[in-house]
């Protein structure tokens, strides 16, 4: 019997050219690595760092590790920031076994957001959600990265739709990048996006106290163990930043002293860094202000290696 007269063989052929078909107008908005594998490797970084940034999805968008490696010369940097991350006990902890423990050069970079100062962003978030998946699908994930990537289930018809018809498409285009960055860019960018959402989220889920505490107490500890720690506000838009210290409940210039009086070191980013969406930086933005980031981190070294500070 012919292989193209069994009705069996039919039906698998005209299924793979089906997988086929979609995985070939799957949207290219996202690139990198592949998506989950990204998160499942970013959550288990371990001893691997001489500096890592730490924080929330501003954080994880906002800086490059490479373009801070080609300011601070021989130096490990990578970015563990995560979407809707808060300083939770089991975070602070995380970042140290990120850190090579015999590094002269220690350091953890806070970009702080007051949301990350709130119970909700502590207890739910994707490092909690990717640090509970077992080891036997992270090496599934990564063995089958590619083929997990072209079959992942989609919405064909919007991705149809999106293909046929532009002004439907999705325009915010990710790549994601093995050090811990998400390099972002929003063809259609709105920087009133997000404020009405953070309006709403601090009004039932404002700064806790205790949270706030916690992570200057661990400010402490990290000093007396000799790491270097950093803070510094990622950049928003003006009206982002009034909401936050509207609604939020946190101080932030009375944090940024018990910041620095717990031992913590306070840098001001100046410069024109530009917000997509009023919360989360652009690309381009993102490489400036990471080099200027470590700039400043090289600047207060040097300080500190003549004494002066």
């Amino acid at each position: 019997m012919s292989f193209w007269r069994d009705r069996t063989f039919r039906t698998l052929v005209l299924a793979a050219v089906l997988v086929a078909a979609v995985g070939m107008v799957r949207p290219g908005n996202m690139s990198g690595m592949y998506i989950p594998q990204f998160w499942q490797t970013k959550a288990r970084m371990h001893g691997c760092a001489d500096v890592v940034i730490a924080g929330d999805s501003r954080s994880a968008i906002a800086v490059s590790p490479a373009a801070m490696m080609e300011v601070l010369d021989n130096t490990r940097v990578v970015n563990f920031g995560f979407y809707g991350n808060g300083y939770s006990e089991d975070y602070l902890a995380a970042l140290t076994e990120v850190l090579d423990g015999e590094s002269d050069e220690q350091t953890i970079v806070f970009g702080v957001s007051p949301r990350s100062f709130t119970r909700g962003a502590a207890t739910m978030n994707m490092f909690k959600a990717y640090q509970r998946i077992a080891d036997s699908e992270v090496f599934l994930t990564r063995t089958f990265a590619e083929l997990l990537r072209f079959t992942e289930p989609m919405d064909l018809g919007k991705a149809l739709e999106s293909t046929l018809r532009q002004e439907n498409r999705d325009t915010l285009y990710q790549c994601f990048w093995a050090d811990g960055w998400i390099a972002s860019r929003d063809e259609n960018p709105r920087q009133d996006r997000k404020l009405d959402n953070y309006v709403r989220e601090f009004q039932g889920n404002p700064v806790d106290e205790g949270i706030v505490e916690q992570l200057l107490e661990q400010v402490r500890r990290y000093r007396e163990e000799g790491i270097l720690v950093i803070g510094f506000r990622p950049p928003t838009t003006a009206e982002m930043e009034a909401i936050e210290d509207e609604y939020s409940g946190l101080d932030y210039e009375g944090f940024v002293r018990r910041f620095e009086e717990a031992g913590g070191v306070w840098l001001r980013l100046e410069g024109e860094y530009f917000s997509y969406d009023g919360s989360h930086m652009d690309r381009d933005s993102a490489v400036m202000l990471s080099r200027e980031l470590a700039s400043q981190i090289s600047a207060y070294r040097q300080g500190v290696a003549r004494g002066v500070r």
